[in-house]
């Protein structure tokens, strides 16, 4: 028989662990619904202290990668 020596001496608890980990997450993406997030329509008061701070927010764009991203992370995985 021939002996694979290019093989990693793999540690068993830790590589158990790792499948047990992975295989739990593939049953919560397969068998849970994925939610998506929906834009807020009421007005809530950000206090700015200092003037104007030069950021921009687009919080439906935002929602709307997330929304995309996700389903398709789940789906790959």
């Amino acid at each position: 028989m021939q002996q694979l020596d290019f093989l990693p001496e793999l540690d068993r608890k830790k590589t158990q662990k790792a499948v047990e980990s992975a295989l739990s997450k593939y049953r919560l993406y397969k068998y849970l619904s994925f939610e998506e997030r929906e834009a807020s329509v009421t007005a809530s008061y950000e206090g700015r202290e200092g003037g104007r701070t030069n950021m921009t927010s687009d919080q439906t764009g935002s929602i709307a990668v997330y929304n995309i991203d996700e389903q398709e992370m789940r789906k790959v995985y």
